[in-house]
C-alpha cells in the first residue's frame, strides 16, 4: 500500500512538472512570436491619400513658407515607387497638375522638372526601425559631364496626429549653400 501511495506520488509529481514545462515552453514560444513578428512584419507607414499644405505650420530656411495660393497632393504609394500628383492654383486662378513618380530602386532615371529642366536622379529610401518615419536621400546631377552640379537631398516622411498631418522634413545640399524646410500637409476630408 506505501508502494503504490509512493509510486502515485511520484507520477503526480512527474504530471506536475511535465505540466509545469510545457506551460513554460508555451510562454516562452508566445514571447518569441510576438518579439520577432513585430520585427519581421512591422507596418510601414502608407503616405497615400489627399494632402493640403498649411502654410501656418511650414518653414523654409527658418522663414514661414511663401503663400503662393492653394497647394495639394495626391500621393499613392506603392512598393518600389511613390506617385505624386501636385496641384496649384496660379496666379490668375487656374488650376494646375503635375505628375512625378519617385522610384526608390537606388538607379539613376531621368527626370523633368517643374520648370522644364531634366535632371539625372537617384532616389534610395530607409525606414525607421518602427516603421513611422520614411527618409528618402535623393541626388540630382544637372548640367553636362564636365560642369555637373550635384545637389544632395535628403526628406524625412512622417504622419502625426492620428494621420490627419502629414510632416515633411527636408535637407537641400547645393554646391555653396544648404536649405533646410518643414513642410506640414493636411489630410483632406
Amino acid at each position: 500500500m506505501v508502494g503504490l501511495i509512493y509510486s502515485w506520488y511520484i507520477n503526480k509529481e512527474r504530471i506536475i512538472d511535465m505540466k509545469n514545462r510545457i506551460i513554460k515552453l508555451a510562454v516562452l514560444a508566445i514571447a518569441f512570436i510576438s518579439l520577432t513578428s513585430s520585427k519581421l512584419f512591422k507596418a510601414e507607414t502608407d503616405f497615400s491619400g489627399k494632402w493640403t499644405i498649411d502654410y501656418e505650420r511650414s518653414r523654409m530656411a527658418d522663414k514661414p513658407f511663401p503663400n503662393t495660393g492653394k497647394k495639394s497632393l495626391k500621393i499613392s504609394q506603392l512598393s518600389d515607387r511613390m506617385v505624386l500628383e501636385k496641384f496649384s492654383v496660379d496666379s490668375s486662378g487656374k488650376e494646375q497638375s503635375r505628375l512625378d513618380t519617385v522610384v526608390f530602386d537606388g538607379k539613376q532615371h531621368l527626370v523633368a522638372l517643374s520648370n522644364g529642366l531634366q535632371v539625372l536622379k537617384t532616389v534610395n529610401r530607409s525606414w525607421s526601425a518602427d516603421g513611422g518615419v520614411m527618409t528618402l536621400k535623393s541626388e540630382m546631377v544637372m548640367g553636362s559631364e564636365e560642369e555637373a552640379v550635384v545637389i544632395k537631398i535628403t526628406e524625412d516622411w512622417k504622419i502625426e496626429e492620428g494621420g490627419r498631418k502629414l510632416v515633411l522634413l527636408t535637407a537641400a545640399v547645393f554646391p555653396d549653400h544648404t536649405e533646410k524646410g518643414e513642410l506640414v500637409y493636411l489630410r483632406d476630408k
